[in-house]
């Protein structure tokens, strides 16, 4: 199902507009003094409880430049492996919102996907070259089997109306497996010579493959990583860049630039996170209230943003302004393709590097 809507007309609850406020308040009496103005500049209610949350910045040309695209959920991520595993009481929705708070449209992918990270990424990616972000995800032809990887599509989306533009099947994964192992997928996108590729993977800590599709979604090339082959065969992190140190160590904090001087803040946005924001020697600069979805340069405003879970909130900095330095990593082509991987595996944190 697709709900349409050209301008955000759901109420919000009033326990939530004061909890909002008052994370505005904390946040201007911690930043008292200082240069940094920290504050939610979007602001929209879904009319749900939102477990989790995963964001990527689309363009949808030059009518909507500037969007998100996430998918949510009232569950906690499901995780493949059983020591995490759950069935579900709820299912995952896909939405695409401006970044000045409409909402374009939203579906619910109903209850054959999986609502987990591991089971379901989102990939915004350009592969016919018309200027638009396409988005793409895996769906499940057989809705009364969630775990039919047989039935698995890789779908492409339109990301100005939700509708399916095409699918072809998910590759298959080698068997038999672990079931922890056995939903591990990955959507991404590369350039060869200048011509984007889109690139699936399957698999993590066992066989693992790895496909490159055309514009036509013709199959280019795949490669096969059988199992116990040496090296490292865990795929939770898929950065691009050159095989240096990505810069940071601190796993439950995420890399932004807040005010865009070119330094890191990093805010405490994953897993067991409070929200707070950092700067380089531990001070505490201000609050968003909880964890984050995406943390960069997906808004014209100064300085990289935060998108926040639980409301679906976009935090700036307002007194923030772009240095040179700031803006030669925006530009860096390696900072543009880690942007769009915030919907697959721990990506988040790969921004921190370059």
């Amino acid at each position: 199902m697709i709900i349409h809507t050209n301008t955000d007309k759901m109420k919000f609850k009033t326990s939530l507009i004061i909890t909002a406020v008052l994370l505005f308040i904390m946040s201007g009496n911690l930043l008292n003094g200082q240069n940094y103005d920290l504050r939610p500049v979007v602001t929209l209610n879904i009319g749900s409880r939102i477990g989790q949350l995963r964001a990527v910045p689309v363009k949808i040309g030059d009518k909507h430049p500037y969007a998100v695209a996430f998918l949510y959920s009232e569950e906690a991520e499901v995780d493949p492996w059983e020591g995490m595993f759950f069935f579900p009481k709820h299912t995952l929705k896909l939405a695409v919102m401006t970044t000045s708070g409409e909402l374009l449209w939203r579906r619910d992918l109903g209850e054959g996907v999986v609502p987990g990270i591991w089971f379901s990424p989102l990939f915004a990616f350009d592969l016919d070259e018309d200027g638009v972000d396409e988005l793409w995800i895996i769906n499940n032809r057989d809705p009364e089997h969630p775990l039919n990887y047989h039935q698995y599509v890789l779908q492409k989306i339109d990301p100005e109306t939700g509708k399916k533009l095409s699918e072809i099947p998910w590759p298959k994964p080698e068997v038999p497996q672990e079931l922890s192992h056995l939903y591990r997928h990955f959507i991404l996108g590369a350039y060869v010579n200048g011509n984007p590729l889109l690139l699936t993977a399957q698999g993590t800590y066992g066989p693992m493959r790895i496909q490159a599709w055309n514009k036509d979604m013709s199959m280019r090339r795949e490669h096969i990583i059988p199992k116990n082959t040496p090296g490292a065969l865990g795929s939770h992190v898929t950065p691009v860049g050159q095989p240096v140190s990505l810069g940071f160590d601190i796993y439950t904090t995420i890399p932004v630039d807040i005010n865009g001087d070119g330094i890191h803040e990093l805010v405490k946005g994953y897993f067991e996170g409070n929200g707070d924001l950092i700067d380089s020697k531990g001070k505490i600069l201000g609050n968003i209230g909880g964890l984050s979805a995406m943390a960069c340069k997906f808004t014209p405003a100064q300085g990289e943003q935060i998108s926040k879970d639980g409301w679906i909130k976009i935090w700036a900095d307002v007194n923030a302004k772009d240095n040179q330095k700031a803006l030669n990593r925006y530009a860096n082509p390696f900072y543009k393709r880690n942007r769009i991987q915030t919907g697959n595996g721990y990506n988040l944190f790969t921004l921190g590097g370059i």
